[in-house]
């Protein structure tokens, strides 16, 4: 993890726990402050994820000469994650049937499985196929982090919540291509692949959770976002000798995505309760800008027609509330 996040995951931190020691400290204070903790929820969870993304760019600035140049693929990359997510509901003291929801989510992720294909043509549309290399993309991780806040509009039954959010979030890839595999020409193995793509996605978005509790050990909830991101990727293309090291080249668009979460958790207790969850992302880029940096000092930059990214995952979590 660099230092730019760590920082940024620390601020954040430190963010929860003073809004966390605001709100429990009035709990027991005198009226001075007017806020306390309804509901609070602690999920540890684990499970396992599945991700694709995929670039091309064309081969100049305009997006032509041809329209796609190089595309890389990375696909089926299998991913153990495991997460933390802190839940608050926060209400006045003289007026606890409007209350509001908090919260600070945190999932890592280490890849142990994926491919990467890298394909590149001399003519428009993917035509005049010239080089094709396979590659094994089995190291890395993943990283995902969101803060959110909204009211409950369900003001007077404990029993359903609908809660509009508004949130920010920053997720990050870090992929590999190791054992290159040149199918074309049909050269066959190329030693000494060791190069690496590092993305960013990050930026505020907007959403809406339910909840809803059925019967007296069952509770359903999902949650909708709807994000707009900046996206950008730093690469070291190891084998090219004619490319800097460590920055090879560098991504930057603008880009957006949904995500779709589900969980259905059972009430071992007042306090303990089990559950499954599943989340879909899919996020995508408008055209951006590819700069690739020489070793001679030159910068040339090209078009970078789109990035896409979707993650499928499901685990269990365990879940205790106070």
């Amino acid at each position: 993890m660099t230092f730019k996040i760590r920082n940024f995951l620390m601020r954040i931190i430190l963010l929860i726990f003073i809004i966390i020691s605001t709100c429990l400290s009035s709990s027991y204070a005198d009226d001075r402050t007017p806020l306390f903790i309804k509901r609070a929820d602690i999920d540890f969870s684990t499970g396992f994820r599945n991700d694709d993304l995929d670039w091309n760019k064309a081969g100049n600035i305009e997006g032509n000469n041809p329209t796609v140049l190089s595309e890389l693929k990375w696909s089926d990359l299998e991913i153990w994650q495991v997460g933390l997510d802190t839940t608050f509901e926060v209400s006045r003291k003289d007026y606890d049937l409007l209350s509001f929801f908090m919260g600070f989510k945190f999932d890592y992720g280490q890849i142990f499985n994926g491919k990467n294909t890298d394909s590149d043509y001399l003519g428009d549309n993917r035509t005049n196929q010239f080089s094709r290399i396979t590659s094994n993309s089995d190291d890395g991780d993943v990283l995902d982090i969101s803060l959110f806040f909204g009211p409950n509009l369900i003001f007077n039954n404990p029993r359903y919540s609908i809660v509009p959010l508004i949130g920010y979030s920053y997720h990050e890839q870090n992929l590999t291509l190791t054992d290159a595999y040149i199918e074309t020409p049909p050269i066959g193995s190329y030693p000494g692949l060791d190069s690496r793509y590092e993305t960013e996605w990050k930026g505020p978005w907007v959403g809406v959770f339910f909840e809803s509790l059925i019967g007296e050990t069952l509770k359903v909830s999902s949650q909708i976002e709807y994000h707009w991101a900046d996206y950008s990727a730093v690469a070291d293309w190891n084998l090219r000798e004619e490319f800097q090291h460590p920055r090879s080249f560098d991504h930057q668009a603008d880009g957006s995505g949904v995500l779709l979460n589900l969980n259905i958790d059972y009430l071992l207790s007042k306090n303990w309760q089990i559950g499954l969850q599943g989340t879909y992302q899919d996020w995508e880029t408008d055209a951006g800008t590819e700069r690739v940096y020489l070793t001679d000092g030159t910068v040339l930059s090209t078009r970078l027609n789109e990035v896409n990214w979707d993650s499928l995952s499901i685990g269990l979590k365990l879940i205790y509330s106070f």
